[in-house]
């Protein structure tokens, strides 16, 4: 990382193999060259096995004991590489405990931003802090993770609500609706929804996908990590005298198969099938990648199969489902959801970053993002009658989002003149 100092100004954040760089606009091109050249060499070094199984002391003496490591800072009860703590069980609680202080600082410095830079300060939060938290998840047990994504979901509701007013809360909104707002604003863009507030949705995945990542990355030879390999793999009775890594592959049983009962009966059975036994031999026993030669050390990375993506995709769709099935979600909320779903309304929040900072004011963003969730916008006037879709566009939005029969092109138009219609007051 000593390149980075040729950019005085940029912020760097590492974490197990996430590495994020924050940098003034004046400066992103050229960061964004050069982490195009390094950054897939340097995380793939960066790449380490699940930090759960590395608590145990046999393990933290073997990786100790191995040369090239660098970031490892040692005390007597044990070490942190990369930010994953592996040690005792107090040291690993202690360390355990400063990722959600990490979490906050990280936050408070993002709303530390001017009150006109909200654009940015949802993209900062979207895909910088929320996936820092995705690798923090990865690298804890099951019940530290579970824990820790709770908290994170809670205070991203916070956060949404002190950058664009009351969703969720709304003193408009009935109960029932705003469940089905705080539903929404975890969904994914794709699927008509913020991305925000999910972590405890995928903490599931996350977990059972760094578990795959062990049997196949780089520790995989590890006499422990073979151990544990044994006793999943193992369909006799467990040994009399039960260990560590025998609780350890209990726990990940009970993981597997906590994933696999949240699974749709309609899955993909290639999804279904990495949380059977069958599915799990295959992913271990699967060709890792051919060990890099003298030729072939600087050529990029190739990538291991993730689960992590499959199962947070199965499980967002269901969330999905729940809401377009579900009976008692009211029909123009389901109407709401599928036009964001199936017309461009749904991708304009992935753009953001792309976007000048004259496209949308702050004031638009937030009628936008308000409309798009069904949230009433209080003290604002309708539109006049949509000439696309012949509907008027009221202060709820939800004919704003209505699927016009127009060609894309038109409706964003369309949906850009109306957002500033609606947000003028009356």
């Amino acid at each position: 990382m000593k390149r980075v100092r040729q950019f005085p100004d940029v912020t760097v954040l590492a974490f197990h193999d996430d590495i994020s760089l924050v940098a003034p606009v004046r400066q992103l091109d050229s960061v964004l060259r050069w982490s195009q050249e390094h950054l897939r060499r340097i995380g793939a070094k960066l790449q380490l096995a699940k930090c759960t199984i590395l608590h145990h002391p046999e393990v933290v003496s073997e990786v100790a004991q191995q040369p090239n490591l660098a970031s490892l800072a040692r005390t007597t009860e044990g070490l942190c590489l990369h930010g994953v703590p592996m040690g005792t069980t107090t040291y690993v609680a202690q360390q355990t405990r400063r990722l959600p202080l990490e979490h906050e600082r990280l936050i408070e410095g993002i709303l530390r931003l001017s009150a006109d830079a909200l654009p940015q300060q949802l993209c900062l939060f979207r895909y910088c802090a929320s996936g820092r938290s995705t690798y923090f998840l990865r690298a804890l047990d099951n019940t530290a993770g579970a824990v820790l994504a709770r908290e994170v979901d809670a205070r991203s509701l916070q956060v949404l609500s002190r950058l664009c007013g009351p969703l969720h809360d709304h003193p408009f909104l009935s109960a029932g609706d705003a469940k089905l707002v705080q539903a929404q604003i975890q969904l994914p863009c794709r699927w008509g929804g913020l991305g925000f507030s999910s972590q405890a949705r995928v903490q599931p995945a996350a977990a059972v996908d760094a578990w795959l990542q062990l049997f196949r990355g780089p520790l995989a030879d590890l006499t422990p990590t073979l151990r544990l390999k044994q006793l999943l793999l193992n369909t006799a009775d467990p040994a009399t005298s039960p260990t560590t890594l025998t609780a350890l592959a209990a726990e990940i049983r009970h993981l597997l198969r906590t994933v696999s009962e949240n699974l749709p009966a309609d899955c993909s059975p290639s999804v279904a099938r990495t949380t059977t036994w069958d599915g799990l031999l295959n992913q271990i026993c699967a060709q890792r990648p051919t060990p890099p030669t003298e030729t072939t050390a600087d050529d990029p990375p190739r990538p291991l199969t993730r689960a992590q993506r499959a199962f947070a995709n199965v499980l967002h769709c269901v969330a999905y489902q729940d809401i377009i099935d579900y009976p008692t979600v009211p029909a123009y909320a389901r109407s709401r959801l599928r036009s964001a779903t199936a017309g461009a309304s749904a991708t304009w929040f992935r753009d953001i970053p792309s976007a000048s900072a004259t496209f949308v004011t702050t004031q638009q963003l937030i009628t936008n993002i308000r409309q798009l969730l069904g949230v009433p916008l209080t003290a604002h006037r309708p539109s006049e009658p949509c000439s696309s879709c012949r509907h008027t566009h009221d202060v709820y939005g939800y004919q704003l989002l209505h699927r016009c029969s127009r060609s894309t092109r038109m409706r964003i138009h369309r949906h850009n003149e109306l957002v500033r219609t609606v947000a003028r007051p009356q």
